[in-house]
Parts: C-alpha cells; sequence; structure tokens
C-alpha cells in the first residue's frame, strides 16, 4: 500500500473510528514531545483485501524549524490469531480443570518454560518450580519410560501433529511412582513451528489397578476345570441376559464354539425336561 504523498486524513480512513480523534489530537498538538504506542485495525481495505491489526507507534521529532509524527507500524495479525487460539483453549482446559481431577500446563516453546496449574502440588506433592521445564519434567519421569516418552514428545512436536498423547509412570513427591495419561495439544505458527502447547495430566492408577485385576481375573477362569459362563447382568428380553464369556473347559465339556454361544442367553443349555421353579431357585 502506498501513503507517500497522500494528505494525513488518508490514515484517518485506515483506521478503525476510535483512534482517529487521538491522532487528530496527536498530530495538532505541537507541545506533545512525547512516543505513543497503541494497537489498532488496518481496516479492510481493495489493496489489502482484508483487515490487519497493527502495533502503531507514533513519535514526534524536530527536524529543523519543522515538527514531524514519525508513524511505525508493525502487522501483529498472525500473534493476535494466536493469540485468541491460545486463550480459547486456556478457558477450555480451565473447564476441564474445574470438572475433573486433572492437572493442566502449558508449555511456551518459546521460552522454554513450563506452568502447572495449582492443582499439582496438591495431587503429585512437588512445587511447580521443581517442573518448570521439559528437562526437570523429565526427570520425574519413570527411567524405563523416560527415553520413549521424550521421544515421543519430541517427534510430535517437530512434525505436523497438532495432538500428542501418551501413559507413562510419574514420580510423586513422596517417591511412589503412579501411572498418568497425559495429552495435549500443540499451537504452531505459519511455518508449521511448533510454538506452544497445552495439556492434561490425570493419574490413572486405580485404572491400572483394575486392569490389572481383571487380567489375572481372566487367567484363572480361563485356567480352571470346571466349565465357567459369564453373562451380562440385566436381561435385554425375555429369553434371559446375554452370555458374554466362556472359558475353555465350557467348550471342551459341551462341544460348542465360542462364536455359537457369546451373545445368546443360557436358556439354551435348557432341554425340554429341565424343570424351571427349580433353575429358578
Amino acid at each position: 500500500m502506498k501513503l507517500t504523498g497522500k494528505p494525513i486524513q488518508f490514515i484517518y480512513e485506515l483506521f478503525d473510528d476510535n483512534k482517529e480523534d487521538l491522532i487528530k489530537s496527536f498530530t495538532g498538538n505541537t507541545s506533545i514531545k512525547s512516543k505513543y504506542t497503541f494497537q489498532t485495525v488496518l481496516l479492510n481495505s481493495i489493496e489489502l483485501k482484508k483487515s490487519v491489526v497493527l502495533k502503531v507507534t507514533a513519535q514526534r521529532i524536530e527536524i529543523g524549524e519543522e515538527s514531524w509524527v514519525l508513524f511505525s507500524c508493525i502487522d501483529i495479525s498472525e500473534l493476535e490469531e494466536i493469540k485468541t487460539s491460545l486463550e480459547k483453549n486456556i478457558n477450555r482446559y480451565q473447564l476441564v480443570l474445574q470438572t475433573t481431577n486433572n492437572v493442566t500446563w502449558e508449555y511456551d516453546l518459546i521460552n522454554g518454560e513450563l506452568d502447572w496449574s495449582d492443582n499439582f502440588t496438591a495431587i503429585y506433592g512437588h512445587h511447580t518450580e521443581s517442573v518448570q521445564n521439559i528437562t526437570k519434567w523429565s526427570n520425574k519421569v519413570h527411567p524405563d519410560d523416560r527415553e520413549t516418552i521424550l521421544n515421543s514428545f519430541n517427534k510430535a512436536l517437530t512434525g505436523e501433529k497438532s495432538k500428542w498423547q501418551a501413559n507413562y509412570r510419574f514420580q510423586k513427591a513422596n517417591g511412589y511412582f503412579v501411572y498418568v495419561f497425559e495429552q495435549c495439544i500443540i499451537i504452531r505458527d505459519k511455518n508449521g513451528k511448533a510454538i506452544h502447547a497445552f495439556g492434561t495430566m490425570k493419574d490413572i492408577s486405580k485404572k491400572k489397578e483394575r486392569q490389572h485385576q481383571l487380567s489375572l481375573m481372566e487367567k484363572v477362569v480361563k485356567s480352571a476345570n470346571d466349565p465357567i459362563l459369564i453373562t451380562e447382568v440385566d436381561a435385554i428380553n425375555p429369553a434371559g441376559p446375554r452370555i458374554i464369556f466362556a472359558n475353555d473347559a465350557f467348550l471342551l465339556q459341551t462341544g460348542y464354539l465360542r462364536e455359537e454361544i457369546i451373545g445368546k442367553s443360557p436358556r439354551f443349555l435348557q432341554g425340554e425336561k429341565s424343570n424351571k421353579k427349580e433353575l429358578k431357585n
């Protein structure tokens, strides 16, 4: 856009209305010597084909007997778009924090700072200063998980992904390790470089323990010599509840294939001479 030779009124027309009086006041008052910086919007024009957010610095300078006003404009549209996106994500994760027991974190890749929500100390025992960068955080990841997790996270940052998630073991302040589930979204600049990440971390140790117990129970049931059927608790129709599991002993002793009985009611095992009253009891 060419401004050279155009009247000052042309500049007034470029900016949103609330800045026009300010600019007129500054350019018309020769007693003002200071520098003034403000943010404004360069309105949609035929040449630019879009509105642009500008950081404007106006400074009065004296050249001989003449008084000039020097305007310096920096396009910060991309920065404002990123800022808006970050604010939306912050609000989203704050909502998650309020409704769950998740810890939230924000990683600024520009300055390397890693900030944690206030409930981090209450849940894991560490002061947030002890995990304020990636190195300090990774030192608390279980040694057997550390390399895998760091490689996975760095690959997500240097690649093109917008999301990352992982399960690993994290050491609490009391020395014990807990299983955590971590996920984040990655914010990139126009060149695709990661500049920010927002994430949550949740203790899933109880879930892991339940899964382990169920796995052990499944092994016991599968290896049992007695035939075992497991059904849903509630009947979905008058025929009765559906079978959801049959161990190998049941298949061996009855001759059925697993796919023949899964989803059926165990009542198919009742013959014509079955005593229904006895079965109810």
